[in-house]
């Protein structure tokens, strides 16, 4: 067995210790390292190509499901009911961060269901709701998440359990800021703020900053998202959360993009990635690589941004990361417009905006109406450049986007009068 191999036992046999006394744990960890050895000796045929392991590989999350799995059998019978549950707990956060969702959502699902209506277990019921809305809401299943999210908000509230209420208005927040509604997101991480011990909850603060910095770096206030950002990576660095670290330097990766400091940009992506490998943190991925391949697109780099593109649609699939996906979407109609494939742009951000709407995600439709626009504008379609420009414009002074309002303006009173093209 290589280092690599050795390595993923090692971080499944922290696990394992944690529920099982040490005679059981090294009969478990032993059995696991002999399935290892037998599944895996394919893969080590060609992983010294890679100076880490690449948790983007079908092998390995492959591994990591049949380490879930196999624990799950051997501990069953063996902890009491209350251990069985939180390694249950443990383990759906743990098969979401390896990309494995329906995984997750079933052992979710089983802690809620093992737990519903046991007073003495109400913790654990909020803690599986709060997980389940966590990995619907990255799913963009508004309404499921939503759902799950408020009855878990319901048992911290009965418990008087602060933190978890704050936890819960945070990902609610996230919710409405993902769909563009930042008003609605302001009120949650408002609301989260105003309950909060910021001695006691640092880290529940930072991530509700986190967010908070979002909904400033959408109304282009970069300034203050910027000292959100970096406040939430100081506490998460202290705490050596590399998941955490890694969600705020895609924030930061995107900020300095939007500010076409390219290089500054790309160094936090860097970054970034680093972090999520280290975290196996899967969903990341092709947030990180969907960011770089617009990068690229921006510096003409087309094969480049060509392949960064299909590196994040692979990872944004397995995850079935549905706003990424759609803005994907958007980035390959970038590029084939700037290459002035204009049919192919076409049907991709015709693509991009119909998977927009479909999950209700205003802020990214109006992004990607802006980009009809101007490749309507460059294919001399100015009939239907105005169209797609208004429908822009119309949500960018709603939202409050200043400068792109004004863009669009210029744009809108420069368009050529008379027939288009077709």
């Amino acid at each position: 067995m290589n280092g690599k191999s050795k390595s993923l036992i090692k971080v499944f046999e922290n696990t394992v210790a944690k529920y099982l006394e040490s005679v059981r744990k090294d009969t478990v960890v032993s059995q696991l390292e002999t399935s290892v050895n037998h599944e895996k000796k394919l893969y080590e045929e060609g992983s010294d190509k890679f100076d880490s392991v690449d948790i983007n590989l079908t092998e390995y999350s492959n591994l990591r499901r049949i380490q879930i799995e196999s624990l799950i059998t051997q501990t069953e019978s063996r902890l009491n009911e209350v251990q069985f549950i939180d390694l249950l707990l443990t383990l759906a956060q743990s098969a979401y961060s390896f990309g494995e969702l329906n995984l997750s959502m079933e052992l979710f699902d089983t802690v809620i269901s093992k737990t519903h209506g046991n007073k003495k277990l109400l913790d654990f019921e909020a803690a599986a709701l709060l997980g389940l809305g966590d990995v619907y809401h990255n799913q963009a299943y508004w309404q499921k998440s939503l759902q799950s999210i408020k009855k878990a908000k319901q048992l911290y509230t009965k418990q008087k359990y602060t933190t978890g209420v704050i936890r819960c208005e945070n990902i609610i927040g996230a919710i409405y800021g993902d769909k563009g509604n930042f008003k609605q997101a302001r009120k949650h991480f408002e609301k989260s703020i105003s309950l909060l011990n910021p001695r006691k909850d640092k880290f529940v603060k930072a991530l509700v900053e986190t967010n908070l910095g979002n909904v400033f770096m959408a109304e282009e206030d970069f300034n203050h998202a910027i000292t959100y950002f970096y406040r939430a990576l100081t506490v998460f660095e202290q705490l050596s959360d590399n998941k955490r670290m890694a969600m705020v330097r895609s924030n930061l990766g995107t900020l300095f993009k939007m500010k076409r400091e390219f290089d500054v940009a790309l160094n936090e992506l860097d970054l970034g990635v680093k972090a999520a490998l280290k975290a196996e943190f899967v969903p990341l991925l092709g947030i990180f690589y969907s960011i770089k391949a617009e990068i690229y697109s921006e510096l003409d780099d087309y094969p480049l941004a060509l392949a960064f593109s299909d590196k994040a649609m692979e990872a944004s699939y397995k995850v079935n990361d549905r706003i990424t996906v759609a803005d994907i979407y958007k980035i390959k109609g970038i590029i084939q417009r700037k290459l002035k494939n204009y049919q192919l742009a076409e049907n991709y951000l015709q693509t991009s905006l119909r998977l927009n709407k479909k999950i209700d995600n205003q802020f990214n439709a109006a992004e990607t109406s802006l980009e009809l626009g101007l490749l309507y504008i460059d294919w001399k379609q100015f009939r239907n450049a105005e169209i797609y420009l208004a429908e822009a414009l119309h949500y960018k002074k709603k939202l409050g986007s200043h400068q792109e309002a004004q863009r669009i303006e210029q744009l809108l009173k420069h368009l050529p009068q008379g027939k288009s093209k077709k």
